[in-house]
């Protein structure tokens, strides 16, 4: 499966940490801000039985004795790709956008870079008018929800960025293996808004990937469940449906693993019928028989890559992690280690696999002259290891991905001394050489 975890910061606690534990939760912007490095825009059986608890209580990581602070990477393993806005990465095929060339007809381009070769081309445009709502891919195929409105404003008669936000939103799900013509999965028109704030827009479809099976998330409101979806799971091989699950709340981190299914279901909350989608409970199966169950109730982010299971609790400013083995009746809480130059204030773009979760711990620089800038560091744990390690000689991340044996990261500005923006990828045998 291949969706990577990207989003903006969230707002962050409202004091620093005097004691520093870098880890994942959901923060934003401090008082002296940098830019936000978001986009442009996670059975019975699979379910620990501790999860109908609003707080399992986690057990402590067992495996090796204590790990360094940080990991290096061998040179001579890193690779990079220039001009690519990322979406998903599996292994070192790595999809998302390119952005319109001035002068054309067209829209942006979904586009296919390898960090093995370097290259990056264009594999359809988008219509003019139509924007890139979600992404995700697995082995050999991509897909995507492509979002429009029939008669859109022009970009003069609005609020700047809220152009049309509210109206109708057209969408269409396509797949499309390269060197194939893309084909249509589902269509329809959105007419919900259930996130709120500024520019509150409706919210289109998210989708999910893995091997011959695709997800996608309907508006299904009734009375009861003015924010409800309706999950499609269905064969790309056959055209045929799988199952169909209701929810109460709006679907979010839409995540597919073989059979398994899970994703954060945001409940309301509010007299208005909205959401607020860094508090949401984790629901997932392991199997086609059974429904979702819940495993925590409430997070932030989350993360599913073969057995494994990973999220972010929403009150967890420490910038540790939760994750847990498809099956298995332990739920590990990883933390991360003491950084004298990061006063942690959460996490998130989380990813996770059998073999390594990844995901952005952020907070506000201590000392020098960014102090009290914004900031973030990539945290790297390996299933065993006591704690995760932060990422020397790279800047802020805004996209990180895992799949295919291989760790996705995209430097959202560069590392003074270090690393250049953009994006890297690196074999997962170069972490594990990497590791005490």
């Amino acid at each position: 499966m291949l969706h990577c975890s990207r989003d903006r910061p969230a707002a962050f606690l409202p004091a620093l940490l005097a004691i520093l534990i870098a880890g994942c939760a959901t923060p934003g912007p401090s008082p002296t801000p940098r830019p936000s490095p978001g986009p442009p825009s996670a059975a019975a059986s699979a379910v620990p039985p501790s999860a109908e608890a609003t707080t399992p209580g986690p057990t402590s990581v067992p495996g090796r004795s204590p790990a360094p602070a940080t990991m290096s990477i061998p040179a001579g393993a890193l690779r990079s790709l220039p001009g690519l806005g990322p979406r998903a990465a599996q292994g070192p095929l790595v999809y998302g956008e390119l952005n319109r060339v001035a002068g054309e007809s067209t829209g942006d381009a979904v586009a296919l870079g390898d960090l093995t070769s370097g290259l990056v081309r264009p594999l359809i445009r988008l219509a003019a008018g139509h924007a890139l709502a979600d992404l995700a891919a697995t082995d050999g195929r991509v897909v995507w929800v492509e979002t429009w409105r029939d008669q859109p404003s022009p970009p003069g008669n609005a609020i700047p960025g809220c152009v049309d936000a509210g109206k109708p939103l057209r969408w269409r799900i396509r797949t499309l293996v390269p060197g194939a013509p893309a084909q249509d999965v589902a269509s329809g028109t959105n007419v919900r808004t259930a996130i709120g704030g500024e520019c509150a827009d409706v919210n289109p479809p998210v989708v999910a990937i893995d091997g011959d099976r695709l997800a996608y998330a309907l508006e299904a409101a009734t009375s009861a469940s003015p924010v409800g979806n309706r999950i499609v799971v269905v064969s790309l091989a056959s055209g045929s449906a799988i199952r169909t699950i209701s929810t109460t709340g709006l679907v979010l981190d839409l995540r597919l693993s073989g059979t398994a299914i899970a994703y954060r279901e945001c409940l309301p909350t509010f007299d208005d019928a909205t959401v607020e989608p860094l508090d949401c409970r984790v629901m997932a199966t392991a199997s086609d028989d059974r429904l979702p169950a819940p495993v925590e109730a409430h997070a932030s982010a989350l993360a599913l890559g073969g057995t494994r299971l990973a999220w972010v609790r929403s009150e967890a400013g420490d910038g540790s992690i939760f994750t847990s083995v498809l099956g298995s009746d332990e739920i590990v809480r990883v933390a991360v280690p003491l950084d004298a130059t990061l006063a942690v204030q959460g996490a998130r773009l989380l990813a996770a696999s059998d073999g390594v979760v990844a995901w952005s711990v952020d907070g506000t620089e201590i000392g020098g002259s960014e102090a009290g800038f914004w900031t973030s560091r990539l945290a790297v744990w390996l299933p065993g290891d006591p704690s995760a390690r932060l990422l020397r000689g790279h800047g802020p991340p805004d996209f990180v991905a895992v799949g295919g044996g291989w760790l996705v990261w995209r430097d959202y500005v560069g590392k003074a001394g270090g690393a250049p923006e953009g994006l890297y990828g690196v074999p997962l045998e170069a972490l594990v050489d990497a590791a005490p």
